[in-house]
């Protein structure tokens, strides 16, 4: 099933590199020189929380915001963690 997926996206989209890798969102993460600013809730359904763990280990100057009970979208819904976000993103 990979395989066949990895074959329509290439095919679909012209790429014309086959490495996945090419295309991944941790592709020379230690290069990167902004800062970064993760918010991960716990009822999350669709990014794992070892997912944005990762990506806050990896980067550099990154900070991991943790919330209850919004889910996947209710973050950017939440007034108190948009100020949790502003306050780490400018502080």
């Amino acid at each position: 099933m990979k395989c066949h997926l990895s074959e329509v996206v290439l095919n679909r989209y012209g790429i014309c590199d086959s490495s996945w890798d090419t295309y991944s969102g941790y592709a020379n993460i230690e290069h990167i020189s902004i800062p970064l600013v993760a918010i991960h809730d716990n009822h999350d359904t669709y990014v794992k929380k070892i997912e944005s763990e990762v990506l806050v280990d990896a980067w550099p100057e990154a900070s991991l915001i943790e919330t209850n009970n919004l889910g996947h979208r209710g973050i950017i819904r939440s007034a108190e963690s948009l100020a949790v976000f502003y306050h780490k993103l400018y502080a």
